[in-house]
């Protein structure tokens, strides 16, 4: 089983390199289509010597560097915390709570209501008559309460309602005809 495993893991590697290698032609045919059409081939030799010299593979570290490492950013975290820890002392000792005496308070107090007086003082209630709440004409309520009917397809109901706007409407014109008569 795991040499069976080994063996795909060889022919993958050999596809890959094919691949690469595939591609490294293309980027130097595309070096020197691009050189002749710019008149220099000093970029074509340059590309493909660079592309010759990379080499897939995973670095490795020691212990020792990984070590050495997380002993670095240990200190720096320490090093970070500490200064957090005495700004935070700091600032809690040198922010004092400000009490107000009961006399203090009082002067406050009067000033408000002192100032809100002055604002009050040009107005008045008797200045302002009282609103009085609108109220709906019963032509408008049965107008509305139709729209509602027709909308819910109530047909029987609309027909009554229909009528008494058609009985409201004729008093109201024959009030205003013999008012103005």
């Amino acid at each position: 089983m795991l040499a069976n495993a080994l063996k795909e893991l060889q022919s993958a590697k050999h596809q890959i390199m094919a691949k690469i290698s595939g591609l490294t032609a293309e980027a130097q045919k595309i070096d020197a289509a691009i050189a002749s059409l710019s008149g220099s081939s000093s970029g074509s030799a340059v590309a493909a010597s660079v592309i010759a010299t990379v080499v897939p593979g995973k670095r490795k570290m020691s212990a020792a560097g990984r070590k050495a490492i997380a002993k670095a950013a240990r200190a720096r975290w320490a090093k970070h915390n500490a200064a957090k820890a005495g700004k935070t002392k700091a600032a809690k000792t040198a922010k004092k709570k400000r009490n107000i005496s009961a006399a203090g308070r009082a002067a406050m107090v009067a000033a408000g209501k002192a100032r809100w007086a002055k604002i009050n003082a040009g107005k008045s209630s008797d200045a302002k008559p009282a609103k009085k709440p609108k109220k709906m004409s019963e032509l408008g309520r049965l107008k509305i309460k139709l729209g509602s009917l027709n909308r819910y397809g109530k047909t029987e109901e609309a027909a009554k309602v229909q009528a008494q706007i058609a009985e409201l409407t004729a008093t109201t014109a024959t009030t205003t005809t013999t008012a103005t008569a």
